[in-house]
């Protein structure tokens, strides 16, 4: 008997705690039945709490409220552990992956020709195979009466590699050897513009930026080097009275990434390919990541359409973007 006793309280306790999930998140749980739900899944907590700015969104709105006041708190909270299940992802990846490289195979012969053309006229008109740009001296000078730093100027080689420039355009940024990734840290890099033509290798010399001098000042260009990287990037170049950058535009928009960086174009990961074939090929072929993305959204819409659409009325281009970058 009191085994039975205690079954019932514990089947009471149960259908307490589900009617309460049962009833619109529009209204506040009561402390005893949030307890009681927070005992069984602490990961209840954030979402609860999150919960105060959807309901302020709706309540400002008394067709939202008619659309969306019924749904409960059990649909949602499973709606929202269901939009964070990467397994649900990565199982319409697998599935929209698989049928692409079936499509691949009629294709990977333009393909291939498509890339072979554009890195091929890549490294013809690529601003690095115009010209050459590295740091080779630097000059301090001092105020005669006191002795101190007036400026540092930076000595960079420029060397033509295809013929005359007319104008240059590079930038660069300095890091410490120990802490340097290799990458242009544009926030704190320089633009140095060289308006005179160069048909040889010349060095022209460009002011130090204030927030370098005290790491150049003082030094020769040897113990810069051996304490300091120069990350360069070329921007514009006039060649021979063209604007060589306008050539690099012609390639296409994902096609550039791809000549540029060819570890890119890894049989890993084909989505690149797909690119190709839009920008190249056939512009009607749909984007593996649209589809992917057409998939995902199509997925959670069945789930539950009721509340997709809420989601959708309610944060329409966060959920566009919530996809938008799928690789």
């Amino acid at each position: 008997m009191k085994q039975s006793l205690l079954f019932l309280c514990a089947l009471f306790a149960i259908m307490s705690c589900n009617s309460g999930l049962n009833q619109s998140f529009m209204e506040p749980l009561d402390s005893k039945t949030l307890k009681s739900v927070l005992d069984k899944d602490p990961e209840f907590g954030p979402f609860y709490d999150d919960l105060q700015e959807l309901r302020d969104m709706i309540s400002s709105s008394a067709t939202r409220q008619a659309k969306y006041g019924d749904i409960s708190y059990k649909r949602l909270y499973k709606y929202t552990n269901l939009l964070t299940d990467t397994t649900v992802l990565s199982g319409i990846y697998k599935s929209v992956q698989t049928d692409y490289e079936k499509q691949y195979e009629k294709y990977d012969q333009a393909i291939d020709s498509a890339m072979d053309y554009w890195r091929e006229y890549y490294s013809t008109y690529s601003l690095d195979s115009l010209v050459k740009v590295e740091p080779k001296d630097i000059r301090t000078t001092y105020y005669s009466y006191i002795g101190g730093v007036k400026d540092v100027n930076i000595g960079f080689l420029i060397t033509p590699l295809k013929g005359r420039i007319d104008q240059l355009v590079f930038r660069y940024c300095i890091k410490p050897q120990i802490t340097s990734d290799g990458k242009m840290d544009y926030y704190d890099s320089h633009r140095c513009l060289a308006s005179s033509p160069v048909t040889s290798p010349k060095t022209l010399y460009w002011e130090a930026d204030y927030s370098d001098e005290k790491s150049l000042q003082r030094k020769t260009m040897g113990e810069v080097l051996r304490d300091y990287v120069f990350i360069i990037e070329v921007e514009e170049v006039r060649l021979n009275g063209e604007n060589m950058e306008q050539k690099i535009s012609a390639i296409p928009k994902h096609v550039l990434p791809l000549v540029k960086n060819p570890n890119l174009c890894s049989d890993d990961d084909s989505h690149w390919k797909s690119d190709v074939i839009v920008d190249c090929i056939d512009p009607e072929f749909v984007p593996i990541t649209k589809k992917m993305k057409e998939e995902t959204m199509a997925y959670y819409k069945k789930a539950d359409p009721a509340i997709y659409e809420m989601f959708v009325d309610l944060f329409g281009d966060e959920m566009n973007a919530m996809f938008e970058d799928i690789d």
